[in-house]
C-alpha cells in the first residue's frame, strides 16, 4: 500500500524536528514527460533502461531539515506522496527534504535524476522545488543544482548529471528545497539512476532546453544597431608639424585601451591576497582581474557584519587600495542588507525602538561611505529588500530615503543603487513582481527626495530562469523610465551545457550592452576556484578557459574594441570610429615617434598632436 505523507515546514523558531517514515515509491520510469505542459516522449535519446537503480523502491529515513522548524505528519493513504510545504523562510534551502546515505557512485560517474510530481490540485499558485544532489559532506562542489516551477498536471523531472565528488563509499544525498514560501506539492515517484562515466549524458532525457537559437530573431540587429549609436563616437586625431601646419600621410596607430562601459567582476578579498589559495593560484587570480577588468565588487568583505570586524576591515582596505592602483573602479556592497539577520545582531535586540535602529543605521552608513570617500563609485545602499525587508518596515520608506541622503552626505560623487535579484531571470510571474516592487520603490524613494541613482540586477541564471533577451530588454525599458541607470552586478550562468552557456552568455551581454540606460556588468565570480556555485563564467579550476569565457573575450575584447592603423589626409586628420574608453595613440612621421593618451567620450573627441 502506498502511504501519503504531508510535510509542513515553519520558520518562526530555531528547533529542529527530524522525522523518519516509510516511503514507498511508485513505478513510473517508463514516462519520459520532459517538462510540465506536455506528455511527449523526445527523440534520439538513449535506452534509459541500461541506468541502473540507486535507490530502493521502499525508502526508509527520508527528512525534513528546516533552518527554524519543521513539522511532518502522515495524513492518509491516497496513492501517492502528498508534500505541503508551508515556509515563511528567507531561503529556498531554509527547509529541505533529504534522501541520505545513497551508496554506489564514483566522481566522474554520469547519473540522472528522475521524480515525478504536481503542484497539488486546488493551490493558489505553481510551487517551485529546487533540485541539489551533492556529497554530505561540508564544502564539496554540488553535482546537481536545479530549479524549476512545477506545474499542476503530473509530471516527471528528468535531469541528468555528472558527479563532481562523492564521500567515502561513493555516498550522495538528494536535497529538495522547498523554501519558496507556502506552497503544496505531491510526490509520486523518485529514483537515481547510475549510467557509468562514458554514458552521452547529452542524449539521456533531460528536460527541454527552454533556450532556442535566435539567429532568426530581428532583436539582435535592433541591438547591434543601437551599441553603434550609444557606445561608440568619432575619435578625431590631427598631426601638426611645430608651427601648426598640418601633416600629411603620418602614420597613426589608435590602440584601445580601457572601456568607459564598466565591465567588472566580484573580487574575493581572500584569494585576491593570497590567503586562502596555493601561490600560483593567487597570482593568476590577481593578474586575471587586473588584466581583464576594469571594475570590481569585493564579494562580502565590505558588508556590515564583516566590516565591524577590524581584521575583515583591514582586509577590505587592502583589497580596495589594491584594485584602485590597477586602475579599478569599485563598487561598494553592501551598505544594508535590510533583514535581522544580515544584519549585526545589536539590532535586533533594539527592535521595540525604530528610531535608535535608525541611528545604529545611518551611523554606520556615515562612517563606512565616508571612510572610502572618492575612491568608491557606487554603492549598493539597500540589497535585496524584497525578501529582505525587516529593517524596510521598521523604519519606513522616509527612513529608507534617510539612508540615500546619508549616504549622499557623506560621498556626494557616488552612485547609490537598489541591488535585487530576480528582476532579469525568468520573464515570468517570480520577476514581474520584482521588477515592480523595485520599481515602485525607486519611484517613491526619489518623490521623497532620496538621491537613487541606479537600480542593481543581480543575474543569476539557472536551466529555468533563461529569459528573451527582448523580455529582458522591456523590463529595463520600465526600470529606466524611473530616470536611474542599469548595472548587472552579480553575473553568472549554471548550466551543465557549456555551448548553451556561452550562446546564452553572448545574447544577455548584447542585450545589455545595448541598452542606453546600462552603465555596468558584472560576474559574480570568474574562475571555479572561487565561486559560490563551483561553476563560474570564465575559467575552470585548472584555469582553462570555458566556451562562455571565450564569449566574453571575444564581446569585450574583440568585437567592442578598437584597434586602427591609418595615414592622415590632407588636413593632418584620421577619422575612427571607436568605442568610448581610453586609448593610446602613435604617431609616427619622417621617423620621429609620438605617442598620447586620451579618452574617446559620448560626442566624439577631437586630439591634435604636434610633431616638433
Amino acid at each position: 500500500m502506498i502511504r501519503t505523507i504531508r510535510i509542513s515546514f515553519w520558520t518562526a523558531g530555531v528547533a529542529l524536528l527530524i522525522v523518519a517514515f516509510r516511503w514507498v515509491f511508485g513505478s513510473e520510469v517508463g514516462d519520459r514527460v520532459m517538462n510540465n505542459k506536455s506528455n511527449e516522449v523526445p527523440s534520439l535519446m538513449v535506452d534509459t533502461s541500461d541506468g541502473e537503480p540507486l535507490l530502493p523502491p521502499e525508502l526508509r529515513g527520508l527528512k525534513a531539515r528546516g533552518r527554524d522548524r519543521a513539522h511532518m505528519e502522515i495524513v492518509g493513504d491516497s496513492g501517492y506522496h502528498s508534500v505541503a510545504i508551508r515556509a515563511e523562510s528567507q531561503k529556498p534551502w531554509h527547509a529541505q527534504v533529504l534522501i541520505h546515505n545513497i551508496a554506489g557512485s564514483g566522481t566522474g560517474e554520469v547519473l540522472r535524476l528522475e521524480m515525478r510530481l504536481r503542484t497539488t490540485p486546488g493551490s493558489e499558485r505553481e510551487a517551485t522545488v529546487g533540485f541539489i544532489v551533492e556529497a554530505p559532506s561540508e564544502g564539496t562542489p554540488k553535482s546537481l543544482r536545479f530549479e524549476r516551477p512545477i506545474g499542476f498536471d503530473w509530471a516527471t523531472v528528468s535531469l541528468p548529471f555528472r558527479v563532481k565528488e562523492t564521500a567515502p563509499g561513493g555516498r550522495l544525498r538528494v536535497a529538495l528545497n522547498v523554501g519558496y514560501g507556502f506552497q503544496s506539492i505531491d510526490i509520486q515517484s523518485v529514483q537515481l539512476y547510475r549510467y557509468g562515466e562514458d554514458a552521452p549524458i547529452d542524449r539521456l532525457p533531460s528536460h527541454n532546453n527552454p533556450w532556442t537559437a535566435l539567429e532568426d530573431s530581428d532583436w539582435k540587429a535592433s541591438a547591434d544597431e543601437r551599441i553603434r549609436a550609444i557606445r561608440q563616437d568619432d575619435l578625431i586625431i590631427q598631426v601638426v608639424d611645430a608651427v601648426g601646419r598640418p601633416v600629411q600621410d603620418a602614420q597613426v596607430s589608435v590602440q584601445m585601451k580601457r572601456h568607459a562601459f564598466r565591465f567588472g567582476t566580484a573580487v574575493n578579498a581572500n584569494a585576491y591576497l593570497g590567503r586562502s589559495i596555493p601561490t600560483a593560484d593567487a597570482e593568476q587570480y590577481v593578474e586575471t582581474v587586473h588584466s581583464l577588468f576594469n571594475a570590481a565588487v569585493l564579494e562580502g568583505t565590505m558588508k556590515w557584519t564583516n566590516w565591524e570586524v577590524p581584521e575583515r576591515r583591514a582586509k577590505a582596505d587592502t583589497t580596495v587600495s589594491g584594485l584602485l592602483a590597477h586602475g579599478l573602479a569599485i563598487r561598494g556592497h553592501a551598505l544594508v542588507w535590510p533583514s535581522w539577520n544580515r544584519s549585526p545582531s545589536r539590532l535586533r535586540a533594539l527592535e521595540g525602538d525604530p528610531q535608535a535602529v535608525q541611528s545604529e543605521i545611518l551611523a554606520h552608513i556615515a562612517q563606512q561611505v565616508t571612510a572610502y570617500r572618492g575612491e568608491v563609485a557606487e554603492w549598493d545602499v539597500v540589497n535585496e529588500p524584497y525578501t529582505n525587508d525587516d529593517l524596510v518596515r521598521l523604519v519606513g520608506l522616509r527612513g529608507v530615503a534617510e539612508w540615500f541622503e546619508e549616504a549622499r552626505r557623506s560621498d556626494p560623487s557616488a552612485g547609490l543603487v537598489v541591488n535585487d535579484f530576480d528582476i532579469l531571470e525568468t520573464g515570468d510571474q517570480r520577476s514581474t513582481r520584482h521588477v515592480n516592487h523595485v520599481t515602485d520603490l525607486v519611484r517613491k524613494l526619489r518623490a521623497l527626495g532620496a538621491p537613487v541613482t541606479g537600480v542593481g540586477l543581480q543575474a543569476h541564471f539557472d536551466l529555468v530562469s533563461l529569459s528573451h533577451p527582448e523580455t529582458m530588454l522591456s523590463i529595463m525599458d520600465s526600470l529606466a523610465a524611473a530616470e536611474v541607470d542599469l548595472v548587472v552586478t552579480e553575473y553568472d550562468i549554471d548550466l551543465q551545457d557549456d555551448s548553451l552557456a556561452s550562446q546564452y552568455t553572448r545574447d544577455f551581454m548584447t542585450a545589455v550592452f545595448s541598452h542606453p540606460a546600462a552603465t555596468g556588468f558584472f560576474l559574480w565570480g570568474f574562475w571555479d576556484g572561487r565561486h559560490w556555485k563551483d561553476n563560474a563564467l570564465l575559467y575552470e579550476h585548472d584555469w582553462t578557459l570555458k566556451p562562455a569565457g571565450r564569449a566574453w573575450m571575444d564581446l569585450v575584447f574583440d568585437q567592442w574594441w578598437t584597434q586602427e592603423t591609418g595615414t592622415t589626409d590632407a588636413t593632418g586628420r584620421l577619422a575612427v570610429r571607436g568605442f568610448l574608453g581610453e586609448y593610446s595613440i602613435q604617431v609616427t612621421s619622417q621617423s620621429r615617434v609620438i605617442s598620447v593618451d586620451t579618452t574617446l567620450r559620448s560626442g566624439g573627441t577631437f586630439t591634435q598632436i604636434r610633431i616638433n
